[in-house]
């Protein structure tokens, strides 16, 4: 694990350079170490999880929209079966996935799907802005915004007004 956590550093350190292509290769490399892990485990874990939302990242960034709904959504099946042991971690990371299908749809003018990812993704940070904790607070408040940004692009704008209301009510 240790050695993934490594190449995973290294991933980013190449984002940061713009280097996608290098970062391509450290991630890559951090995920086949999680996947084999989670394979001698008999489960996937947030390792993996992570892996293949930073693996959609870096195919975003690319403008690889497709690849990257991928990675999310095999993030997201992960979040999915983690969600139900009531692992607060794995909630919020299932809201930041719904966000980022949220966002690619959003792109692609695909306005009702983004509504839809958005409207998950804020189910789930109202159920941990509940919890008081000011991270949660503020997740369910970008969530708010995004929402509010998707309903503007639609034309619905009384309705992303109450949004972004709502939104800075909670911060």
């Amino acid at each position: 694990r240790d050695l993934s956590v490594s190449y995973e550093k290294l991933g980013h350190t190449a984002l940061v350079l713009n280097d996608i292509d290098g970062a391509m290769e450290w991630f890559s490399a951090a995920m086949e170490i999680s996947r084999s892990l989670a394979a001698k485990s008999g489960s996937a874990d947030r390792d993996l999880q992570v892996a293949y939302h930073t693996m959609g990242e870096v195919c975003r960034r690319q403008g690889k929209n497709a690849e990257a709904r991928k990675w999310y959504n095999r993030s997201l099946a992960i979040c999915a079966e983690q969600v139900k042991t009531g692992n607060v971690t794995a909630i919020r990371d299932m809201e930041v996935c719904y966000g980022r299908l949220g966002g690619l749809a959003l792109e692609e003018g695909d306005y009702p799907k983004a509504k839809e990812f958005y409207l998950d993704a804020l189910k789930l940070s109202q159920r941990l802005a509940d919890i008081g904790d000011p991270i949660y607070r503020r997740d369910f408040a970008v969530s708010c915004n995004r929402l509010g940004d998707v309903l503007l692009a639609m034309g619905e704008h009384f309705q992303a007004k109450v949004w972004y209301t709502r939104g800075m009510g909670i911060t």
